[in-house]
């Protein structure tokens, strides 16, 4: 997960994602702790260290699919800890529909980053060298 969960904002956050707690991967001090790691990226990532924070007999649930290989991870680092490797793609119109309905009736909102459309170039530089806030949205800014 990409927040440290500190604070008021980092709170505010795990509420918003009804998380007991939210980790920042590069966090060394939270290693081996998660029963779940969601990274909710479709580029390349550093994979290994996803999986260090994970507990034995934790899941890496990739909700965003890289095109890339998956490069530094062994059997050993699944076998050896019973981690295993999860995915989830969007589904169809029906399925799309079941998310909206339960996010209605559950008050869960979407989270990402808005810039004016104005914007599009440094929007792409920030997708680039993934440093986006979860996602961004463009707006017109006439």
């Amino acid at each position: 997960m990409q927040h440290n969960g500190a604070g008021r904002k980092g709170r505010a956050t795990r509420e918003r994602l009804f998380a007991a707690r939210f980790t920042k991967a590069t966090d060394s001090h939270h290693r081996a702790a998660a029963a779940v790691a969601v990274p909710q990226v479709s580029s390349a990532t550093d994979y290994k260290q996803q999986m260090q924070l994970l507990a034995k007999g934790g899941t890496l649930c990739l909700v965003g699919i890289p095109t890339e290989e998956i490069k530094g991870l062994t059997p050993a680092d699944f076998v050896f800890d019973g981690k295993q490797l999860v995915g989830s793609v969007v589904g169809g119109r029906a399925d799309m529909q079941e998310m909206l309905d339960m996010c209605a009736v559950t008050g869960i909102k979407a989270m990402c980053q808005t810039m004016p459309l104005s914007k599009v170039n440094e929007a792409i530089e920030l997708l680039l060298a993934n440093k986006p806030r979860y996602r961004i949205v463009l707006e017109t800014d006439l």
